[in-house]
């Protein structure tokens, strides 16, 4: 592809909100232009990580003009899919370390009445646990030849705006696309 120009930010978190990471990339030789919106919760770290991923996915050579919807459809669902895979790929050795730590400990006894002799491992579980957890919602929005076409995955959705407020809701949860 072209030159692109990128404008990320992160908005700042509040008591009652996560990171939220905005996205904009354009490039005037492919008239190819992509938005996203990425909120993440119990922190910013798979937020950052599905920015770089989907975004490289997307727009390394994927997406060309000579591309017709069905295409684009398919390279944006193929996108999100990568990513989660490469997603948890990146926390396989963790998962793995929290089964075997789990498997250690005596079953149906509540963590907090577990004896002295299991604390070490406890707080090894605690940490591991803290390390994977975390997720984010996505909604991206792709301009090619002048069409639109909105991906989300999870509960973020998109509206479009006309002068003001209002207008028919694009996305819906879970992983659908519109155009």
């Amino acid at each position: 592809p072209g030159l692109w120009r990128c404008e990320a930010a992160t908005l700042p978190t509040t008591p009652l909100c996560c990171p939220v990471i905005c996205l904009f990339l354009s490039s005037r030789e492919d008239e190819c232009f992509l938005y996203g919106v990425f909120n993440g919760y119990d922190g910013s770290r798979v937020s950052q990580f599905v920015t770089q991923r989907l975004t490289a996915e997307l727009l390394l050579g994927q997406l060309t003009l000579s591309r017709n919807d069905a295409d684009v459809r398919k390279v944006l669902l193929q996108a999100f899919d990568v990513v989660e895979r490469s997603f948890f790929e990146s926390i396989d050795d963790s998962l793995a370390e929290k089964a075997n730590l789990h498997s250690q400990l005596p079953e149906g006894i509540p963590h907090s009445q577990l004896p002295q002799q299991y604390q070490k491992l406890l707080e090894k579980l605690h940490k591991i646990e803290q390390e994977i957890a975390g997720g984010t919602t996505a909604i991206v929005a792709l301009i090619l030849n002048n069409k639109l076409y909105i991906a989300n995955i999870g509960t973020l959705s998109s509206t479009p705006l006309n002068g003001c407020c209002g207008g028919p809701q694009l996305s819906e949860d879970r992983c659908k696309m519109l155009e």
